[in-house]
C-alpha cells in the first residue's frame, strides 16, 4: 500500500516502529512520522480490576496451609473465626486428621471484594469448605448447598455456618455427614 500524506500512518499504524541501523541514515534524525515529535499519544490508562488489586494485596489468613484445605468464613467482628467456633472446627478436623496448621482459613468479611481466583492463585487450595452462604465468593452461586461439587476441577462444599450450627443438632448431623467424606 501506498501512502502519499505521511501523517495518515498515525492512523493506520499504532504501534511502535523500529529501525535497523542499516536504515537509520535514511532518515537523518527526523521523526517518520510528520508531528510525531509534537505530540506524542498517550497509552490508555490500565483499568485495576478486582482480581488484578488481590494479586498486589495477599488475603490474610489462619494456618499454614501445608495441606491445602481452605475455609472461607464470614465474621464482621473477628480476625477469621471466634474463638468458640474455631474450637468446633479444630475438633471436626482432627477427626479427619487435620490441624490448625493443615488449613488456611479466609474470612470475607475482612476482605472485601476478594475474588476466589485471587485466592486460588494466592493458597492453591486442593479443597475449599465454605462455612454458610455468606460466606461463598459469588463466582460459586450455582454450587448447591451441603452437597461436595466441583468447581474449575476443585472439591467445593458450601455448608451451615458455625453459627448455624450451634443451636441446632440437625444442622451438625448435615454438616458431619458432609464433611466426613469431604
Amino acid at each position: 500500500m501506498r501512502v502519499e500524506d505521511t501523517a495518515a500512518y498515525r492512523y493506520l499504524f499504532n504501534e511502535d516502529i523500529f529501525l535497523l541501523n542499516s536504515e537509520k541514515h535514511l532518515f537523518n534524525g527526523e521523526p517518520l512520522i510528520a508531528g510525531a515529535d509534537k505530540a506524542p499519544l498517550q497509552p490508555e490508562p490500565e483499568v485495576e480490576t478486582p482480581a488484578k488489586a488481590e494479586e498486589l494485596k495477599p488475603a490474610a489468613y489462619l494456618g499454614q496451609n501445608k495441606k491445602g484445605l481452605l475455609i472461607l468464613t464470614y465474621y464482621n467482628d473477628e480476625p477469621f473465626i471466634a474463638a468458640d467456633h474455631q474450637a468446633a472446627l479444630e475438633a471436626t478436623l482432627k477427626r479427619k486428621d487435620y490441624t490448625i496448621d493443615d488449613i488456611a482459613i479466609v474470612n470475607l468479611a475482612g476482605n472485601n471484594g476478594l475474588v476466589l481466583f485471587a485466592l486460588q492463585e494466592q493458597l492453591k487450595p486442593t479443597k475449599l469448605l465454605v462455612l454458610g452462604k455468606q460466606a461463598a465468593p459469588a463466582e460459586l452461586n450455582k454450587i448447591a448447598f451441603n452437597q461436595p461439587q466441583q468447581f474449575e476441577n476443585l472439591p467445593v462444599l458450601i455448608t451451615f455456618a458455625f453459627g448455624e450450627m450451634m443451636t441446632s443438632n440437625e444442622n451438625k448431623k448435615a454438616f458431619w455427614e458432609q464433611v466426613k467424606n469431604f
